[in-house]
């Protein structure tokens, strides 16, 4: 397969076990360059990425073992809508501790992945080495309120953010969760609308907001 550039496996969901029984002879194929319409696959396997954004690719199981090789060079990863899903729990828990290991990011995407309880406490953990993030995108993960208020803890320490997106989130009226905003003084955007605040949790976040003098936009729609 001396000539083999391409390989599309769209559709199939191939998940953690799947990819790791592939990655063997995946790497034996020099000329191989795009997976699902990604490129980037001999830099991700060298360790010379910077950008991995691949929304919707069905890549994350596949990528995310690589991407510590990248840890000084990786500055976005963008793997919304990847089918990272709750109901395996260990599989998401080591794949989602391997962005802990990308310590150069600026820009997280996770947004349409069903992270649940385990996400929120897995990013809460990896947020505390990603001191230089600004953008973080959750939106549509299912957090819940255990998730929501693992991921606070995280949240806290990312005192760089800039743009913080949990729009569907479903964060409920997670009060606590909204008191690690304050050290967010660099905060730009807040997206947290459609989370069903009800009244404590929409009075946690009015405590907050005077802390974030630097917010240009608040987005709370239903």
């Amino acid at each position: 397969l001396v000539n083999l550039t391409e390989i599309d496996f769209g559709g199939n969901e191939l998940r953690r076990t799947g990819w790791e029984a592939l990655i063997g002879g995946l790497r034996q194929i020099d000329s191989l360059s795009t997976l699902n319409s990604w490129n980037g696959v001999q830099e991700l396997f060298s360790g010379r990425l910077t950008r991995l954004e691949a929304p919707g690719k069905q890549l994350a199981a596949f990528a995310l073992p690589f991407v510590a090789r990248s840890s000084a060079t990786l500055t976005a990863l963008d793997l919304a809508d990847n089918k990272f899903h709750i109901s395996i729990e260990a599989e998401l828990e080591c794949s989602l501790r391997s962005i802990a290991l990308c310590t150069a990011l600026s820009l997280l995407r996770l947004g349409d992945n069903l992270l649940g309880a385990v996400g929120g406490k897995c990013l809460g953990e990896s947020l505390l080495s990603l001191t230089r993030l600004e953008t973080l995108d959750l939106r549509n993960t299912s957090l819940g309120q255990d998730g929501t208020e693992a991921l606070g803890k995280g949240i806290r320490a990312a005192v760089g953010l800039r743009v913080l997106l949990l729009g569907r989130a479903n964060l409920g009226g997670c009060g606590s969760a909204f008191e690690s905003f304050r050290s967010l003084t660099d905060l730009r955007e807040l997206e947290i609308g459609s989370n069903r605040l009800g009244s404590n949790g929409s009075a946690a976040l009015c405590e907050v907001l005077p802390n974030l003098c630097k917010l240009e936009h608040l987005d709370l729609s239903e």
